[in-house]
């Protein structure tokens, strides 16, 4: 549901302050819904309608081609590799298993794991000093507890010694 403010012409503003007095317009959104449904090509009726909604005015045609896209295209293991790091620092074992849950190939992935590290995008020595310091200053944990949590974090035995 939206609200709409509309500006007040001279004789439609007492005909409708009878009849609502102050109130504002209210408009229904899901009614509108299949207008813009039937241009993407899906059939009619596939969403609510109302029958006291004015009919949606037509799209440019500009906008058209932006709704009978059926999927957006898939993004590269390297691009989603970036995605990936962008959000959060992860280690070689962290950043494989996702991109093996998002359905690339082993081979490519260990490419991407290949290439960031080489660029130094990808550091699992730096990670598991940061977490250690952390889990040592922060949360004063012993040692076979830092130990488990960069096992947790799928860090190499190399880093994690």
């Amino acid at each position: 549901m939206a609200v709409r403010f509309l500006p007040a012409s001279d004789h439609e503003t007492a005909r409708h302050r009878q009849e609502r007095g102050e109130l504002a317009e209210v408009i229904d959104l899901r009614s509108k819904l299949p207008a813009i449904v039937d241009r993407g090509g899906i059939a009619e009726g596939a969403g609510p309608s109302a029958p006291s909604a004015a009919p949606m005015p037509a799209a440019p045609a500009a906008l058209e081609p932006a709704f009978s896209e059926a999927a957006p295209p898939e993004r590269t293991a390297n691009e989603e590799g970036v995605r990936l790091l962008a959000r959060k620092a992860l280690s070689s074992g962290e950043l494989r298993r996702e991109l093996e849950r998002l359905g690339h190939e082993a081979g490519e992935v260990e490419l991407v794991i290949d290439e960031f590290s080489a660029g130094l995008y990808l550091d699992d020595a730096g990670l598991a000093r940061t977490l250690t310091e952390k889990l040592r200053e922060r949360k004063r944990a012993s040692r076979t507890q830092i130990r488990v949590k960069l096992r947790d974090r799928l860090l190499p035995d190399s880093a994690i010694d």
